[in-house]
């Protein structure tokens, strides 16, 4: 059997043709405009952004110009300063001491048991409005540093408050109270700043 040769329709042909056709007219606007997308960028009530001549986006705060440029890298670590002046209390025993006038932040604390024998010692710390050497404290507690915390014999325990605690009076007085064993002593640091 020999091989029969089929030929095309003249339909057939035709559509080739007029594919071939659309896609040589087509494929140069296609290139086009997929190298030329276009973005728009609309904010709140349909307002569209705008793009200066370089191309740059325009970015306002709606009172006046404001320039965005290059970025912005953090390298190493990050710390911040508190706002007003630092402040360092040392003291020791159950008297109350002057931590500051106005008002102050308290971040941390560190307390001490200087006692060698068994005993533990029972102590609260707390903040109160006082006469300016704070030999008298007066109205309701301001703040609460610590509410009885059991120091063991020669133990160091450091507190560290994760927001500062802040109060205001004339004269803040730290007020360390023994609630067990008045006869034992213990020692305290305490840092802050003044605002």
């Amino acid at each position: 059997m020999g091989t029969s040769g089929r030929r095309l329709s003249g339909r057939q042909v035709t559509v080739m043709f007029v594919a071939g056709c659309l896609t040589l007219v087509l494929l140069p606007w296609g290139a086009f405009a997929a190298g030329k997308q276009i973005v728009t960028i609309t904010g709140k009530g349909g307002h569209k952004v705008a793009v200066t001549k370089s191309n740059a986006l325009k970015v306002s705060d709606g009172k006046g110009a404001m320039t965005v440029d290059g970025k912005v890298t953090v390298q190493g670590p990050v710390t911040t300063t508190q706002a007003g002046t630092p402040f360092q209390v040392v003291g020791s025993g159950g008297g109350a001491i002057v931590v500051g006038q106005g008002k102050v932040a308290l971040t941390d604390l560190v307390m001490s048991q200087t006692n060698t024998a068994v005993t533990r010692l029972n102590v609260s710390m707390r903040l109160q409005a006082g006469n300016a050497d704070c030999s008298t404290t007066s109205g309701p507690v301001l703040g609460r540093l610590i509410e009885y915390s059991f120091l063991q014999p020669e133990e160091i325990l450091p507190v560290t408050f994760t927001t500062p605690v802040v109060v205001e009076a004339d004269t803040v007085c730290l007020v360390p109270s023994i609630g067990s064993n008045p006869g034992l002593f213990f020692n305290y640091t305490v840092n802050g700043y003044t605002l």
